[in-house]
């Protein structure tokens, strides 16, 4: 994900469950969606995405399970 004008920003999910990811871009929201789907294993997981933006993007949405949530994550500018 090179962008030489980009801004990158590290998202950092835990979850007990398998994750699939989907980013899509409404306006200047990157809206990145996170959704949770059984697993057979009982153990954390942790997911790092990486998100590169340009001036186009003024906000980021985190939806978990089609919720927006500031947690639990933590984003790394």
């Amino acid at each position: 994900m090179n962008n030489k004008d980009g801004k990158v920003s590290y998202i950092i999910f835990q979850s007990q469950e398998d994750v699939k990811a989907s980013l899509e871009s409404v306006g200047k929201t990157a809206l990145i969606k996170l959704d949770e789907v059984d697993a057979s294993n009982d153990k954390q997981k942790q997911y790092i995405y990486t998100l590169t933006t340009d001036e186009s993007v003024d906000t980021i949405d985190i939806q978990v399970n089609g919720k927006s949530t500031p947690y639990p994550m933590t984003i790394i500018d």
